[in-house]
């Protein structure tokens, strides 16, 4: 079965005066996929975003969305993507009501239904100013929102910012999963690495300017052992982590599973997503 290209990122280059912000970032999407876009502040995570919708044109390379170019067929993409930004947008003074009843002026397939039942079952104020709202408030409305448009390719920026336990679960492990399996391609960046294990297929590691990974979540994990420091791991590339919140480990970054002895793979441990996050971040093997 062939698979449908949603988003293609080809050498993308992003400065900002003498600071290189992105250079040649190459990355795709596939209709349904869920792939999380990870790196520490000032990595470029929102830099690439804003060049994916239109709002900023890079130095170097192309973006394409749906087959068409992010920068000269912006108005045209945009009605088949969705926008949650890390920090609320929409103006205070309008109500979710009235902003989802203005949504549908802008998109054919506008569904305000379910978004307005969304924010009744989560206890938000339909008629109150969304200034006198919550910042997690204010962030479920934007989100209703956007899945009122009913996109087929579905932006979240730290979307779980704000959030209360109950109304970030509900994010996390029902409207992603739901989305997913309708076809609705996403890319979410977040810190919470916890959130990303249950929802995505595919992570993208920024760091430097650079693309370090991009690959399936499992391969990704299934790849990478710590061990204790002390161990010797012959024939793999391994280095020292120090100052870890795990403490010492050896990292193994290539681990090739039953090829070593049973004693050695009897001690090694495999990684969460945060301790493989901060093994390649800040302690990149060599």
């Amino acid at each position: 079965m062939s698979t449908e290209r949603v988003l293609t990122i080809d050498d993308l280059s992003v400065r900002y005066g003498r600071r290189q912000i992105l250079e040649g970032v190459r990355l795709g999407l596939d209709r349904g996929e869920v792939l999380a876009l990870l790196g520490r502040n000032g990595e470029g995570k929102t830099s690439l975003v804003r060049c994916l919708l239109g709002l900023q044109r890079p130095q170097r390379g192309r973006i394409e969305v749906f087959g068409r170019d992010a920068w000269s067929r912006r108005e045209e993409i945009l009605a088949d993507v969705a926008y949650v930004p890390e920090r609320p947008q929409a103006p205070e003074w309008r109500t979710a009501r009235q902003l989802l009843a203005w949504g549908g002026a802008f998109y054919a397939r506008w569904e305000a239904g379910p978004a307005v039942a969304a924010l009744e079952a989560n206890r938000v104020p339909l008629d109150l100013a969304l200034g006198s709202l919550s910042q997690g408030q204010r962030k479920q409305v934007e989100i209703a929102f956007a899945l009122a448009s009913r996109p087929r390719l579905l932006i979240l920026d730290d979307p779980a910012l704000g959030l209360d336990p109950v109304a970030r679960r509900h994010l996390w492990d029902q409207v992603i999963e739901r989305l997913a399996d309708e076809g609705v391609s996403i890319l979410l960046t977040t810190h919470e690495l916890e959130a990303v294990e249950r929802v995505a297929e595919r992570v993208a590691v920024l760091h430097g300017g650079r693309l370090v990974v991009d690959e399936p979540l499992e391969s990704l994990r299934s790849r990478f052992r710590r061990l204790p420091a002390a161990v010797e791991v012959p024939s793999v590339r391994a280095a020292r982590t120090v100052a870890t919140a795990w403490g010492e480990r050896r990292v193994v970054t290539d681990w090739p599973g039953d090829g070593l002895a049973d004693a050695l793979a009897a001690r090694a441990e495999p990684m969460s997503l945060e301790e493989i996050f901060e093994a390649l971040i800040r302690e990149t093997p060599s």
